[in-house]
């Protein structure tokens, strides 16, 4: 797996140890600092240190917020570091001099920034569209949060540059208000093309990838199997574990199950616990009329798919908002794919496919990717429910 890190890393002395500290501002950062924005003086060492431990790249053991509170040169260091990465920020902190408390003034920086951000253009969007992300963990709590904090998001969205991390569908219920006219329909398109190419490839939108990354169109299965996994390191596997165990829906006893089998590497009893997941809850989304006529029953499979993507076409406005489209359009794609009939089993998939797999007629070991795509699937299945039922 390619171990590219995507954003630039400070080795950090944290009581007497060295850590890498990834150098961006997420939203989560964001929504943490929202919370204490009345009185940055007295929660600016919490916030910050809070800010750092989140951004420790580690699989050993972190030290505590505590830890890095008590620690005030490691806090100093990290300032420096961010406000030296990232112009933007900077260029915000220098304009508060006054504030000489440099813990504040940082917090203060990224606010300004970011609160200028939102009062941008529609035309701005468009011009920068490519470049937003998002990291997204908890859509309800954060969406409360930040529309509390910075009312001018639902006009707009436009986060802190190239610094972001997020997720590009998981904020979609805050643009639902959002019309985007300024695309044009021919780039439009060409953005829906390359989200169905990476749906069939067997990769739905995971959290830390941003629309830019999209619009390169994989040639290939192994193309798009490397270009993806850079986002799938095990510091945000765990992550994404985390996140949808916060979902509405989830199965978590099942659920935990699949995660502990896939530590373990028992990708095989994972991948068939995760279809059973997706499964379940596309039987659970038909509607009355969708019964088998024969024996009312209800499908699964291909044809719970289909029969839902009808619903959802003849029911939904699928281009109401950019990313409803692109979501809809990469999650139905990858269903398919992963759900496609057999074929009397006679050409054996790339992907993990259901069909295969439940009936043993797999002829390779399942492999961790195949895990990590159906983790990714169930996760966005969940999101995108919680969407159209919202």
């Amino acid at each position: 797996m390619n171990n590219e890190n995507i954003h630039k890393l400070q080795p950090l002395r944290i009581c007497n140890k060295v850590y890498d500290v990834s150098l961006y501002i997420s939203i989560n950062d964001v929504v943490l600092m929202a919370d204490y924005q009345e009185n940055y003086e007295l929660n600016c060492d919490f916030i910050i240190s809070t800010i750092i431990r989140n951004h420790i790249i580690t699989e050993e053991t972190m030290p505590s917020i505590e830890e890095i509170q008590g620690d005030q040169i490691a806090i100093k260091s990290y300032i420096e570091a961010l406000i030296k990465s990232n112009n933007s920020i900077r260029s915000h902190f220098d304009e508060l001099s006054d504030e000489h408390n440099i813990r504040v003034r940082l917090l203060k920086a990224i606010n300004k920034f970011f609160s200028e951000s939102m009062e941008n253009s529609l035309q701005a969007i468009k011009a920068e569209l490519s470049a937003i992300t998002f990291n997204v963990p908890n859509l309800n709590q954060i969406a409360i949060n930040i529309q509390k904090v910075f009312a001018p998001l639902i006009e707009i969205t436009k986060i802190i540059g190239e610094s972001v991390l997020a997720t590009s569908n998981y904020l979609n219920s805050l643009f639902a208000k959002i019309r985007i006219p300024t695309i044009s329909a021919e780039y439009k398109e060409q953005l829906r093309e390359s989200f169905i190419i990476w749906g069939e490839f067997g990769w739905t939108m995971f959290p830390h990838a941003s629309l830019d990354f999209y619009k390169n169109v994989p040639k290939s299965q192994k193309e798009a199997n490397e270009k993806a996994l850079v986002y799938c390191r095990k510091e945000y596997m765990q992550s994404l574990f985390s996140d949808i165990q916060k979902l509405k829906g989830v199965k978590k006893g099942d659920f935990e199950e699949a995660v502990f089998d896939y530590n373990n590497h028992k990708y095989k009893s994972c991948a068939m616990i995760l279809l059973s997941l997706i499964d379940a809850k596309l039987i659970r989304m038909q509607k009355k009329e969708d019964r088998k006529k024969y024996n009312g029953s209800r499908k699964n499979g291909i044809a719970a798919i289909k029969a839902i993507e009808t619903h959802i076409e003849d029911e939904s406005d699928i281009n109401s908002t950019l990313l409803f489209l692109l979501s809809y359009s990469n999650l139905f794609a990858c269903l398919k794919a992963i759900f496609e009939y057999g074929d009397d089993f006679k050409n054996q998939p790339n992907l993990p496919n259901r069909n295969f797999i439940g009936h043993g007629m797999l002829t390779r070991k399942v492999l961790r990717r195949d895990c990590i795509q159906l983790f990714l699937l169930y996760y966005n299945l969940l999101e995108f429910i919680d969407i159209l039922t919202d």
